[in-house]
C-alpha cells in the first residue's frame, strides 16, 4: 500500500489529502479509516494523524497511518519609518515586511509581491525604490512597477522562520495626501508541492486573532502625508 498526501493550508484549513494505492491480496478492498469515512482515499480534510484499515475479499485485514501536515505561511507589514517631508513636494517612507511560517513543515519558493502602483495610484509619482533583507536574498530588479516580486528565487523558511523585508520609497502625493492602503502578499510551498499563502495584516503580528490562520487577517496597512506650511509675517 501506497500513499500520496497532501498537506493542509493553515489549521484549521481542509485543503489536505490522502491518496492510497492498494495492491496485493484479494481484489474487492473496503476501507474504514479513523475519521470513518469508508471511502479509499480521503480529501478536503485537516492536519493531523490518520489511520485506514484496508480489508479484501478474503477477509485479511491492515492498519496503515499516515500524517497530513500544516503548510502555512503568513505576512505583516508596517511602516518601518516616515514618512519624513522632504520639504520639495516628496516624502519619504520605509516599509517593514515580516513574513513567518506558522506551520509544521518546511517552505520553499517562498516569494512577496509590493505592487506599489496599485497603493500610489492617486499619487502625482513615486520613485527613488530600494529593497532590503538581513534574511532573504532580494531581488534585485525590483521596481514596485512592471516587477513587483521582492525575492530571488529559491528562498526558504524553516518551520517557526521568521524573515523581514524592508522597502523604501519617495512618493510625491500631490494634492492627495492621503489615505492610502497597501497590501503585500506571500506564498510558498512545501515538500508535498502544496501552496500556501497569505495577504498581510497591517502590524507586525501576522495572526493577531490567534486562530491559527493568517489568512483571514488582512488589514491594509495605512499611510497618510501631512504638510508644513510656511507660515509669514509681513508689516
Amino acid at each position: 500500500e501506497s500513499a500520496t498526501i497532501v498537506n493542509s493550508n493553515c489549521s484549521p484549513g481542509t485543503s489536505g489529502s490522502i491518496d492510497i494505492t492498494v495492491s496485493g491480496g484479494t481484489p474487492g478492498y473496503t476501507y474504514l479509516w479513523s475519521n470513518s469515512a469508508t471511502t479509499q482515499d480521503l480529501t478536503n480534510i485537516t492536519s493531523g494523524n490518520y489511520s485506514v484499515k484496508v480489508t479484501d475479499a478474503a477477509g485479511c485485514t491492515k492498519v496503515n497511518l499516515y500524517t497530513v501536515s500544516n503548510s502555512c505561511i503568513g505576512i505583516a507589514k508596517t511602516i518601518g519609518s516616515g514618512p519624513t517631508n522632504n520639504q520639495d513636494g516628496t516624502y519619504t517612507l520605509s516599509y517593514q515586511i515580516k513574513i513567518e511560517n506558522k506551520g509544521d513543515v518546511d517552505l520553499t519558493s517562498v516569494q512577496a509581491v509590493e505592487n506599489l502602483t496599485t497603493t500610489f495610484a492617486s499619487a502625482t509619482s513615486f520613485g527613488s525604490v530600494s529593497i532590503s533583507s538581513a534574511d532573504f536574498t532580494v531581488n534585485g530588479s525590483y521596481n514596485g512597477v512592471s516587477n513587483t516580486n521582492l525575492l530571488s528565487s529559491g528562498q526558504t523558511l524553516t518551520v517557526g522562520g521568521t524573515g523581514y523585508i524592508t522597502v523604501t520609497l519617495t512618493v510625491t502625493p500631490g494634492s492627495f495626501l492621503g489615505v492610502y492602503n497597501n497590501n503585500a502578499s506571500t506564498s510558498a510551498q512545501d515538500a508535498t508541492g502544496a501552496s500556501t499563502t497569505d495577504v498581510s495584516q497591517n502590524g507586525t503580528n501576522v495572526d493577531p486573532d490567534n486562530d491559527g490562520n493568517p489568512g483571514n487577517n488582512s488589514v491594509p496597512t495605512p499611510v497618510s502625508f501631512t504638510e508644513s506650511p510656511i507660515i509669514g509675517v509681513a508689516k
